[in-house]
């Protein structure tokens, strides 16, 4: 290669773009490749390696190193260097995150082409950004108790009523990209005091309407954020990325994902609680059952992990979740006798960790073509589980998977599905601040096992904040949450106190 005259400033690079003449067989035509420096977020300039070749077809292959930075690439292209640069059609393509890029076009018309490859810095993604609010109903403490005598909760009567909003916000993804999500916040009607924070994390939903933010009081996890608001807390209810009126399907038991939804929901509603004139405190209570025992236990890791953070967990309370996804809930899964009382989550489970670690390329690999024909086409966010589980051909799990799937699983350490469930396990820490977990020993939805071991952990680990409490072991995973959800609260408010 031999360099030729260096070209004028690209606006959207740091330094002036140098081009390199490449030597090409004589049978082909002349290419330009130009290499250029680009400018990070910060200022400073960094070489952007770029490589060309051509095919049989006389195509023009670029392939460029990506930036230590998050980027986006575009390549252009021009026939003649007094012309306007334009990014190579479709225009529309562009940009990529991608690294390679082959021109559709074959090379021998014009003489000459000349390319170049501009990077763009990615901006941070905005988190817990306040997109909109709405005031959606509001409670007198005689409403608020007399919801709580409909569904039988004793011991955590309201003393003040109560205003319910929902919230669209910013947070991140999976992936780290910019979402929106959308959660519920109930604020005390009248308090002279600073209020601390409270979120509470619901159980597995498949319908995207069945949220916090829609306030539908046809539960008792429904009410928890209502009741909490009551006895003096901003409560926080996040709908979870993928439902309500977030985008997306739900990333569903994807630990940084959950803990994102919750985390960024709470300055959120602290600044609503501000802007309706109450003072807020930065002390955060979690709570959560089932899918949310796993948001919680995932915030409450996170929010103490962050040196940073202006949130302090004074006490959380898991229940009744998945905690050990690698071992415990895929041995469920993979176990030839059980008759889950839940089956629907197994398939959803590995239909969202697909979309997040493209684990497939057919649903075929994974699902018998009964679940892949008759369910996953249901999963659209309109179905319920109740009406999943009567689609699903079986409730034992292990027979909605196919055999060469659960050979390889087994067979191999690196399986792509065990290195996701390993990176998002929620067990394996050492929390702070007091966690309560409970669990009752009937539960088959999400084995107590999950957080005998999650309780062994933090010992392990040097912690002694974990106690484990089984308020009725007869009862299952649909039995155990009102008795939990009582003591729960009661425990909670001796905390505050």
């Amino acid at each position: 290669m031999r360099p030729v005259t260096p070209f004028p400033e690209h606006p959207k690079a740091g330094r002036s773009l140098l081009a390199f003449e490449r030597d090409l067989p004589p049978w082909g035509p002349s290419l330009i490749l130009l290499l250029c420096a680009v400018t990070n977020a910060l200022g400073a300039s960094s070489p952007l390696e770029v490589t060309l070749s051509l095919d049989a077809g006389l195509r023009a292959h670029l392939h460029w190193e990506p930036l230590p930075h998050p980027a986006l690439y575009t390549v252009e292209s021009t026939d003649s260097l007094d012309q306007v640069w334009k990014s190579v059609p479709p225009a529309g393509q562009w940009p990529i995150e991608g690294t390679e890029f082959v021109d559709p076009r074959a090379s021998f018309l014009p003489a000459h082409r000349f390319y170049r490859v501009v990077a763009e810095t990615i901006p941070e993604p905005t988190r817990a950004a306040l997109i909109s609010f709405r005031q959606e109903d509001s409670l007198s403490p005689d409403q608020v108790l007399d919801w709580a005598e409909r569904i039988g909760i004793t011991g955590i009567a309201g003393e003040v009523g109560v205003t319910l909003y929902s919230v669209l916000y910013e947070t991140i993804d999976a992936q780290g990209r910019q979402t929106v999500a959308s959660g519920g916040v109930v604020i005390p009607s009248e308090t002279d005091a600073p209020l601390p924070l409270f979120s509470f994390q619901h159980d597995t939903v498949l319908d995207r309407e069945n949220v916090p933010s829609r306030f539908r009081f046809d539960s008792l996890e429904s009410l928890m954020p209502i009741f909490a608001a009551s006895q003096g807390f901003v409560a926080a209810a996040p709908d979870y990325l993928g439902l309500g009126d977030s985008p997306g399907f739900h990333p569903y038991l994807i630990a940084n994902a959950a803990a994102n939804a919750v985390v960024d929901l709470l300055p959120i509603a602290a600044e609503i609680a501000n802007a309706e004139g109450f003072e807020t405190l930065g002390e955060v209570y979690l709570m959560g059952y089932g899918e949310g025992g796993f948001a919680t236990m995932a915030a409450h890791r996170e929010l103490e992990s962050d040196p940073d953070s202006s949130l302090e967990v004074i006490a959380s309370v898991p229940m009744a979740g998945p905690y050990d996804l690698s071992d415990l809930f895929l041995s469920s899964m993979l176990d030839e006798n059980l008759d889950h009382p839940n089956p629907f989550i197994f398939p959803y489970w590995v239909r969202a960790y697909d979309d997040v670690y493209d684990l497939y390329d057919d649903p075929l690999e994974v699902f018998t073509r009964s679940v892949t024909t008759r369910a996953l086409p249901r999963m659209n966010g309109r179905t319920d589980g109740e009406a999943m589980n009567q689609l699903l051909p079986s409730s034992h799990p292990r027979s909605l998977l196919q055999d060469r799937f659960v050979l390889s699983l087994s067979a191999e350490s690196e399986h792509p599905f065990q290195i996701a469930l390993q990176r998002n396990n929620v067990y394996d820490w050492k929390p702070r601040a007091p966690i309560r977990m409970y669990h009752c020993d009937a539960d088959l939805t999400f084995t107590k096992s999950h957080s005998e071991k999650a309780l062994d952990a933090f010992f392990a680990n040097g912690s002694n904040a974990g106690e484990l409490i089984d308020p009725i072991p007869s009862l299952n995973h649909a039995e155990c949450d009102g008795v939990s959800f009582t003591s729960a609260m009661i425990w909670i408010n001796r905390q505050r106190n």
